[in-house]
C-alpha cells in the first residue's frame, strides 16, 4: 500500500491531506506555516505517517500562463525533491481553493481551506490511479 501527502502551496500557508492507494479516498490534514520550518515540517509528517509520495499542486493558470504564484510552486516543488528524498508528483490545482471555499459554505471549518484545497488535488490524483 502506498501512501500520500498532497501539499496545496501557498506563500503564507501550505495545506496538506493525506490518502492511500488502498482506500483511496483523500482527507484533510493540517494547515502549514510555510516559514523556515516547512521542509523539517513536511519531513516530519512524511516519517510519522510512512508517506510514499508527496503530491502537489501547481497553479497552471486558466490560460496555461507561466505567473508569480506558478514559479514559486515550482521552486518549493524543487528543494522537495532535492531535501526529502521522495517521489514528488506535481498536480495541477487549477480552481481547488475555490471549490474548498465552495465546499466549506456555511460549515464551521473556521475558513482555513487550505487542507481542503489540498484534500481536492490528492482526490484528483487517487481517482487518476
Amino acid at each position: 500500500m502506498n501512501k500520500y501527502l498532497a501539499l496545496d502551496y501557498g506563500a503564507s500557508k501550505i495545506g496538506a491531506a493525506i490518502g492511500d492507494s488502498e482506500i483511496r479516498i483523500a482527507s484533510p490534514f493540517s494547515v502549514l506555516k510555510n516559514d523556515k520550518d516547512i521542509l523539517a515540517n513536511i519531513s516530519k509528517i512524511i516519517k510519522d505517517e510512512d508517506i510514499t509520495t508527496l503530491v502537489v499542486g501547481v497553479p497552471q493558470g486558466l490560460q496555461n500562463l507561466k505567473s508569480k504564484q506558478y514559479e514559486d510552486a515550482v521552486e518549493f516543488v524543487n528543494k522537495l525533491k532535492d531535501e526529502l528524498g521522495i517521489d514528488v508528483v506535481v498536480m495541477d490545482e487549477k480552481m481547488t481553493s475555490k471549490q474548498a471555499g465552495v465546499l466549506l459554505k456555511g460549515t464551521k471549518h473556521g475558513g482555513v481551506d487550505d487542507d481542503v484545497a489540498a484534500m481536492l488535488i490528492l482526490q484528483s490524483y487517487l481517482d487518476a490511479l
